[in-house]
């Protein structure tokens, strides 16, 4: 029996146009079967998908996203589209599911947003700009409880 779990993470595509969701590749195969021709255009929607993850352990002199390893997602049974955290940014279609992120995913985002913080205030002693710094960590932060993902920006 296939072993599949949940992964939850922002559709992107690799230079290659290769989806890459939560640093783990899938094949385009999978995408267009599941999402559909125009899977492409929801770059930038945040998925849900459920899959095995398997490392692809690289070649000695292959180039690799990690440490001589590749993730890929693979055994795909679905590729669910999540509710947008924010009703404002896109209007929710009925398919879509809730996809809150875990404790652990939380933790890391808030880790990126806690170094990032560090190292914008540590390149700046202007106070506009360390107002600005201030700023995209506490909606780095607030990204983190409802999506997972680290965007630091000041809104």
């Amino acid at each position: 029996m296939i072993q599949r779990e949940r992964w939850v993470g922002t559709l992107e595509l690799t230079k290659g146009e290769q989806p890459i969701i939560a640093g783990r590749l899938m094949s385009r195969e999978d995408a267009e079967r599941l999402l559909g021709p125009g899977w492409r255009a929801l770059r930038g929607r945040r998925v849900r998908v459920l899959a095995s993850l398997r490392d692809h352990v690289c070649e000695p002199e292959a180039q690799c996203l990690r440490g001589g390893r590749i993730p890929l997602l693979e055994n795909v049974a679905a590729i669910e589209l999540c509710r947008a955290a924010d009703s404002a940014d896109s209007v929710a279609q009925p398919a879509d599911v809730d996809c809150p992120p875990g404790a652990a995913e939380v933790a890391i985002c808030d880790a990126e947003c806690e170094s990032r913080s560090k190292e914008c205030s540590e390149r700046t002693r202007d106070p506009g700009a360390l107002r600005r710094c201030g700023c995209a960590k506490v909606s780095c932060d607030q990204a983190c409880k409802s999506t997972g993902e680290a965007r630091f920006l000041c809104r």
